[in-house]
């Protein structure tokens, strides 16, 4: 009750879109999601269902010097394996656990950092 459904985008105070995807009644999140940089760069990318993230999801990672591709295959919320890891030319670097990657740089390791915060 209350709770908007539909399709929804969510906004950086600045005013550029975060994420883009449909909310649920009884699901926050449905369907396939895109979030972004500040800059407008996809940031990730993948479905939810029922609220979890479901399917293959890739996340960008950005560093002063570099930019990575993390592709992970997740069931009910979790990933199955371990992620696979690219460069930014899409050629394989490694195969990396989850507990070897910086929460702060790979977000759907960490569930409070796609909490909706800090926006319009």
């Amino acid at each position: 009750e209350g709770q908007p459904y539909g399709d929804i985008i969510f906004f950086y105070p600045s005013g550029s879109v975060y994420a883009m995807g449909k909310r649920g009644v009884t699901y926050p999140q449905l369907g396939p999601w895109t979030y972004y940089n500040p800059d407008g760069s996809i940031r990730a990318e993948g479905k939810f269902v029922k609220g979890k993230r479901e399917g293959q999801w890739t996340d960008v990672v950005r560093t002063k010097k570099s930019k990575f591709i993390l592709v992970a295959n997740f069931s009910h919320g979790w990933p199955e394996d371990k992620i696979n890891v690219y460069n930014s030319n899409g050629e394989f670097i490694k195969k990396v656990s989850e507990k070897n990657i910086k929460p702060e740089n790979y977000w759907f390791m960490n569930p409070k950092l796609y909490e909706f915060r800090n926006f319009k």
